[in-house]
């Protein structure tokens, strides 16, 4: 999950412990690991995660300050995966594919989806428009 907030009041600073950071949940049986926890300040027009800002850890840190017009997302993590992904229903990764739940990527290398059947898929439900 991924949240997103706007600085509204003329200065903030700011400080995190959480977890998950240089760990992401481990999936089971097969299934791959989740995403990890990161947090990103956007600060004069430009996106910086923890240690881009000087801080030593992507997860536990303080004294971040942020002025109005400053955002700060937090990317959660879910869990990892229940099994191997290459035993998942094709119907089901296609489905996922056309509906955008997974990249291109992830249908092809993690779910074993045929390449020129990924690309199909994009090319029907996928708009991507041309400069």
């Amino acid at each position: 999950m991924r949240r997103e907030s706007e600085l509204s009041a003329p200065e903030l600073e700011f400080g995190v412990n959480s977890n998950r950071g240089y760990f992401p949940p481990e999936g089971v049986f097969g299934g791959g690991a989740g995403s990890p926890t990161r947090y990103w300040v956007r600060h004069e027009g430009r996106w910086k995660d923890p240690l881009q800002l000087g801080l030593i850890s992507l997860d536990k840190f303080s004294g971040v300050r942020l002025v109005a017009g400053d955002r700060l997302m937090v990317e959660t993590p879910g869990g990892g995966g229940w099994g191997d992904p290459r035993t998942r229903d094709p119907g089901l990764v296609r489905s996922d594919l056309r509906d955008g739940v997974i990249s291109r990527h992830a249908a092809v290398a993690v779910y074993g989806l045929p390449a020129e059947e990924a690309d199909q898929i994009i090319a029907k439900y996928h708009w991507n428009p041309t400069p």
